[in-house]
């Protein structure tokens, strides 16, 4: 289970303790991610994570093509004020545009 500390999650790393195991642009990609969620208040790198267990993959350089894919999609929605499609609602684990 998931406690906070380093190394636990690299999500966690990487908005938490500022250590990234990604590649520079995707890194980038989730850092905007992240900071466009929190004003919109959500936490797209946490509790509305979208794509659980894909970041261990991209933080050991796999499918790093279709990560980047998935996250820049996220990221243009959410510029456009959506992503509620995309993002969770931790409880039910369905889209936040689904109540």
């Amino acid at each position: 289970m998931a406690n906070g500390k380093p190394h636990d999650n690299p999500l966690s790393d990487l908005v938490i303790h500022g250590m990234s195991s990604f590649p520079a642009e995707m890194e980038s990609l989730l850092l905007q991610i992240n900071e466009l969620g929190r004003m919109q208040g959500r936490f797209p790198l946490g509790e509305n994570w979208p794509f659980s267990h894909k970041e261990f993959d991209w933080a050991k350089g796999r499918a790093i093509d279709a990560g980047m894919v998935l996250l820049q999609e996220l990221l243009e929605k959410m510029q456009q004020g959506q992503g509620d499609d995309v993002l969770l609602n931790p409880i039910t684990q369905r889209p936040l545009s689904e109540g």
